[in-house]
């Protein structure tokens, strides 16, 4: 398959500058479980974890959907909320619920771009070390004042710059 090659490039490229995050991006669970479980044996570093494309359902059957991506691989994971290009919208209390449920998220990247990041990473639990919160435009503003950074070994680097 010419993504899990073109990972599999990136990876060998980048081995000492650092890790490669793959993306489960996929019109059915079936396939972005396989992409999860390829991305740990192509040597990838992270897993950035979305809904299935094409497809919105209900809350039920994205939870379904984005908990087998997880169990899927030993990965760290981001959770991706990107309404505008999936049509599925995660709020802070399925991001909360999604997080408790399984260890390896230790990231979300949430562009809903209605500024509701911070509460989100409250509800998560975004300020705890190791665990990090990203966003589109001046959604990062609102992570940032509530504290929210990864640590080492999370997909993701969120920090505030100045001027945030």
């Amino acid at each position: 398959d010419e993504k899990l090659d073109v990972l599999q490039h990136f990876v060998r490229a980048l081995e000492l500058l650092g890790p490669v995050i793959a993306s489960s991006s996929a019109l059915t669970t079936w396939e972005a479980v396989a992409m999860a479980k390829a991305a740990v044996d192509r040597g990838c570093g992270g897993l950035m974890v979305l809904p299935p494309y094409v497809y919105t359902g209900d809350w039920r059957e994205m939870k379904t959907h984005m908990a087998a991506v997880f169990r899927a691989t030993s990965l760290p994971c981001m959770l991706y909320n990107n309404p505008i290009a999936d049509g599925t919208d995660f709020l802070p209390e399925h991001i909360s619920e999604m997080a408790a449920d399984q260890e390896n998220v230790g990231a979300v990247k949430d562009t809903s771009t209605e500024g509701r990041g911070g509460a989100a990473t409250q509800a998560w639990g975004g300020t705890a070390p190791g665990r990090g919160v990203g966003g589109v435009g001046d959604v990062p503003q609102p992570n940032g004042v509530v504290g929210a950074a990864a640590g080492q070994g999370s997909p993701v680097r969120a920090e505030r710059h100045p001027g945030d």
